[in-house]
């Protein structure tokens, strides 16, 4: 009998451009001044979970037709972890602290990402440009490194 078999490679060789954004600002804002600057319109899609460490990355998608996709994503998520005691208080609550969880742990430090798809007729210099015009971006980068995770970006 034949066995038939799928070849991830294939899969995971998308087409697109990554950017890194540096902001102190969240999401939300950062997403409405995208697209107030940039005249695109971000919208909060579903979030992207990872019910192993039971955090979730928020997302936000922009579709122009079949032409354009734009993604922004928080690379940082919140979880609660128990917290060493330093008393052996028999009364005492459980402590609980935060710890930030990056999505792809090779960029740990990159507070947001832009993946953009498709067709595009502008460079990733003249992106990066205007994303830096904006007031609440500190800076932009592209990525343009070898990424080690790449099936994470398949969203």
């Amino acid at each position: 009998m034949a066995r038939n078999s799928l070849y991830l490679e294939e899969i995971y060789d998308e087409d697109f451009r990554l950017f890194s954004l540096y902001s102190k600002e969240p999401v939300y804002r950062v997403a409405f001044f995208i697209n107030r600057h940039l005249g695109i319109f971000l919208q909060h899609s579903l979030p992207i979970e990872n019910s192993k460490k039971k955090v979730t990355f928020p997302l936000y998608e922009y579709e122009n037709g079949e032409i354009e996709h734009w993604f922004l994503l928080k690379n940082w998520a919140y979880a609660e972890v128990p917290a060493p005691s330093p008393t052996l208080d028999l009364f005492a609550g459980e402590n609980t602290g935060l710890k930030k969880i990056p999505y792809l742990r090779q960029f740990k430090e990159i507070p947001y990402f832009i993946k953009i798809t498709g067709d595009i007729s502008l460079s990733s210099t003249e992106i990066c440009k205007a994303f830096n015009k904006i007031h609440i971006i500190d800076y932009c980068l592209v990525i343009q490194e070898e990424i080690k995770e790449k099936k994470l970006l398949l969203f």
